[in-house]
């Protein structure tokens, strides 16, 4: 194993990267440092911008583990684990068209508080319990064993001297300031690790002499199917069958329904901006294959090429003939090993520096996640209903912590499994996601959906990923001396592969909830109004508020929110159209005219259509000079009331319904955002597959 020998330049550019990110997160944790309440700290105030989102939906995916995992899988078996990434794309696409619309409108925190309205309190619980658990097995756990792969090549540090660095340097920030900390610095270690990426890449096509030296390598070496994106159904990796059933069911809930990735979405200012950032990311989620798997392909080249020379290239410690890259095991330090033996001065500290950024990003999102679920949905919940928002604080903070120590105490199941690293994390995910998905998919598709069926449903389902996957860890050897060539063997219900598992869980959780649900009674208009998808009706062009109830918020004359609150929750409108476009003169007191009609609330709320009742009221927030604006007691999220040329104040309320359908329009829409991402997709999938 090769260990890094850094230069001084190298030295430098660690410190400038790690050292300026540290300080830009402990900034905004310290100005975070007295948040008002917990919305401030779990979900950033609920005013983020759509590239805050974007960029954090991007990094808090990207960790250490592809990097390691993602480079690793590349070596071994090639680019079908590229579609990993480009299924993602589409899938965040219709998070935002599908999903957030249903999540906003119901202004819940976490996804397990979603159930709750959806389908009652059990399921919270349930799903609160799976969602930790996936949380500390699959992502945290994953991405502290990463890191310490990266730091064991290019240190030398063993597992457990890397684990204190990873978790100190990652915790401090994420404990301080919660997800506006989280989610600003994702966008910066997106930047670093994307740029680090790129540089990767050219180096490790500059050292196998581009595309062609690499595809004239790996046909010599007899691995012409490194280039193959798809598989037989019995591949013991990447099986076809399994990559276009299973694969999208446990997709659909990490970009859909994880607390982590939906996170990010109940964070943001309107759902324009969750909408927008989705998108963003959509896109961004193209770029991993390249600066990813493709240099993982490229060490794997190297090693070959040794192989075949068998001289070692005449280096003093054997060269890339000690990487053994032909084991999965060893492959997953394929990028470790391209940056220790490949890369010049400079380059070397950039892509530590970007892996280390990478691998912070991602634990910091799923520390703050993990927090959330266990403040709002446990201790909130059911331990603490009066607690104080100080104590809420404190609690998320404690939170962060404890799950850092149950994530150690997974790390030495995670290091006896065998095989590309990626798949074991992977493996672990499929046997957990699918019932969620498909309980919480269903009941946001299907408004009959009751509270029983969710329950039973759910519980069923986890309870049989849960056993199967028990059942595979005891009897990993048998199944691994099963396989012949890239065949899987064994028996077939402890040996089957974990994308073909997801789909029998699926089908299982599908059948036992739709049964509960014919022979069981409806819930009631009142719970699936807010929580399922409006199939035969839509909202207006600006479409909702997440809060449901009035609130009071000052805009520009020229439309621009500045944000300030008057005595309310933060505001999630949708960016308000201009005063000028509505031109309403308002009295001291009265009614609007010249608002469009709105739904009406509160005790004076009077028949659909009525105009807002306005009073006069003062801003007293400090430098404002007490400006005068309006406050409404009702006013749909595109209302705007003009005041002095100089302030105004909009209220949101529940979002005003259209006549007649629009689901055409929706999926018009969404196939509209996702026809070229598609495109691209398949354009590069029919290059790389039949070039």
């Amino acid at each position: 194993m090769a260990v890094v020998a850094m230069s001084a330049l190298d030295i430098a550019v660690l410190v400038v990267v790690l050292g300026g990110v540290f300080v830009i997160g402990i900034f905004i944790s310290w100005r975070a440092r007295d948040a008002a309440d917990s919305s401030d700290f779990f979900l950033g105030g609920r005013d983020m911008a759509w590239w805050a989102i974007g960029g954090s939906l991007f990094a808090s995916n990207i960790g250490t583990e592809h990097f390691i995992g993602m480079a690793g899988s590349g070596a071994s078996s090639g680019l079908p684990v590229s579609l990993y990434e480009w299924t993602a794309g589409w899938l965040i696409v219709l998070l935002g068209e599908l999903f957030a619309p249903v999540y906003l409108r119901a202004h819940v925190t976490t996804v397990p508080e979603f159930c709750e309205r959806r389908f009652g309190p059990g399921t919270r619980i349930l799903a609160s319990a799976l969602s930790l658990l996936a949380c500390i097995v699959t992502k945290i756990s994953a991405s502290i064993f990463a890191g310490g792969i990266l730091l064991r090549v290019v240190a030398g540090w063993d597992l457990w001297t890397s684990v204190p660095v990873i978790i100190v340097s990652t915790g401090v920030y994420t404990i301080g300031g919660g997800l506006q900390a989280v989610m600003y610095t994702d966008v910066l270690q997106a930047a670093i690790f994307l740029a680090g990426g790129f540089g990767g890449l050219v180096v490790s096509l500059q050292r196998t002499g581009g595309f062609a030296g690499l595809a004239h390598t790996l046909e010599r070496a007899g691995l012409e199917s490194h280039l193959h994106l798809i598989r037989p159904s019995s591949d013991v990796a990447n099986p076809s069958s399994g990559i276009f059933t299973g694969l999208i069911i446990s997709s659909v809930w990490y970009w859909c329904i994880d607390q982590v990735i939906v996170q990010r979405v109940l964070s943001a200012r309107s759902l324009h901006h969750a909408r927008a950032g989705c998108v963003a990311a959509g896109y961004a989620k193209l770029l991993p294959p390249l600066i990813i798997v493709v240099p993982g392909i490229a060490a794997r080249v190297l090693f070959e090429r040794c192989r075949m020379n068998g001289a070692g290239l005449g280096q003093p410690d054997g060269g890339w003939c000690t990487a053994r890259l032909d084991e999965p095991d060893a492959a997953n330090a394929a990028y470790p090993e391209l940056i220790v033996r490949e890369f010049p001065p400079g380059m070397v500290g950039l892509m530590i520096s970007a892996m280390v950024c990478a691998m912070m990003s991602s634990l910091s999102s799923n520390f703050n996640s993990a927090s959330t679920i266990f403040t709002v949905d446990i201790y909130h919940r059911f331990l603490r209903p009066h607690a104080t928002e100080r104590e809420l604080l404190w609690c998320g903070r404690l939170a962060t912590a404890f799950t850092c120590v149950l994530s150690l105490a997974w790390l030495p199941v995670v290091q006896r499994q065998r095989g590309e690293f990626y798949l074991v994390v992977q493996a672990a995910s499929s046997h957990l996601a699918p019932a969620l998905a498909t309980v919480i998919s269903l009941g946001i598709a299907w408004r009959r959906v009751n509270e029983r069926a969710a329950f039973v449903g759910l519980a069923v389902g986890s309870l049989l990923g849960l056993v199967q996957y028990g059942v595979s860890l005891a009897y990993e050897a048998e199944c691994r001396a099963a396989v012949v060539g890239t065949t899987i063997g064994g028996p077939p219900f402890a040996c089957m592969h974990f994308l073909h598992m997801a789909v029998i869980i699926c089908v299982v959780t599908l059948v036992v909830t739709v049964a509960f649900t014919l022979v069981g009674t409806p819930p009631p208009s009142s719970v699936t109004d807010s929580t399922t998808v409006l199939w035969k009706s839509c909202l207006v062009d600006d479409e909702l508020s997440a809060t449901p109830s009035p609130h009071v918020q000052m805009v520009d004359t020229d439309g621009a929110h500045d944000h300030h609150e008057l005595g309310a929750r933060p505001s999630t409108d949708s960016p308000m159209r201009t005063v000028r476009d509505w031109a309403a003169q308002l009295p001291e007191s009265g009614t609007a005219g010249g608002l469009p009609p709105v739904e009406t609330l509160g005790a004076n709320a009077g028949a659909w259509g009525d105009p807002p009742t306005v009073t006069r009221v003062t801003s007293t927030r400090p430098g404002d000079g007490g400006r005068v604006g309006l406050s409404a007691t009702q006013a749909t999220s595109s209302s705007a009331a003009k005041h002095d040329n100089e302030t105004a104040i909009a209220v949101s309320s529940t979002p005003r319904r259209a006549k007649g359908g629009c689901i055409d329009s929706r999926l018009g829409q969404l196939a509209v955002r996702s026809a070229g991402a598609s495109l691209v997709v398949v354009v590069i999938a029919l290059v790389v597959t039949f070039r």
